[in-house]
């Protein structure tokens, strides 16, 4: 049925590949939510079937793993340490074994550098705050915003700081103000800056080397 949606709609769909941290995520969540046992135990079953303690190197929109796994060992690391022992290994992994840029960009892909560190940089602070190597948490989530912002030179959110991007990868922004007329041509193709100002936004982000282009058809 999704195939078939596909071809209708005529565009991609961001689907999960592998559902279970969902799933444990999910129950994670109704656990605090609601307070009752039911959902916790639904989620140790989960952890337990699938290996949730497992090492992942992201967190965002198709992997929330380390989401799920810092709010078990917020719920239940008291009786059940390997939640807290996951957290821990997810920080000493971005810590130490991360792959860093030449100006200090923990760059986990290419595909939104920045958004896959933003999500990370969260997840480093609620550690912290959990008593996690608060020290190292919170001095790499500083220094990776600080590179967001504009610590290199250059900011990479719209509209803000020192040298910010002006054409970032966005359809309404791209086009003129009306009552003059837009088109894909003009949209994608100009090279001038967005006549409209997309305000905090966070562009992809530059490759593993700090190369970055502020031109708008490199939407990776």
């Amino acid at each position: 049925m999704l195939n078939n949606f596909e071809k209708v709609t005529n565009f991609p769909i961001f689907r999960s590949y592998d559902y279970n941290d969902e799933l444990l995520w999910a129950s994670a969540w109704m656990a605090r939510a609601t307070g009752e046992q039911v959902y916790l135990d639904d989620a140790k079953q989960q952890w337990d079937d699938h290996y949730m303690g497992w090492t992942s190197h992201q967190f965002g929109w198709d992997i929330k793993l380390p989401g799920a796994q810092i709010l078990l060992a917020r719920l239940d690391g008291a009786a059940n340490p390997e939640y807290v022992t996951a957290v821990e290994k997810f920080c000493e992994w971005m810590q130490n074994n991360a792959t860093v840029s030449p100006k200090g960009l923990i760059w986990l892909g290419e595909w939104g550098s920045l958004r896959s560190i933003a999500t990370v940089i969260f997840a480093l602070m609620e550690a912290a705050d959990d008593g996690i190597t608060p020290e190292a948490n919170r001095r790499i989530a500083k220094q990776q915003m600080e590179y967001i912002l504009g610590s290199t030179g250059r900011s990479f959110v719209v509209g803000f700081g020192i040298n910010p991007p002006m054409r970032p990868h966005h359809g309404a922004s791209s086009c003129p103000t009306r009552p003059e007329q837009c088109s894909q041509n003009i949209a994608a193709n100009s090279l001038d800056p967005n006549p409209q100002v997309l305000y905090g936004a966070l562009v992809g982000g530059p490759g593993v080397k700090d190369d970055y282009e502020d031109v708008r058809t490199d939407y990776v």
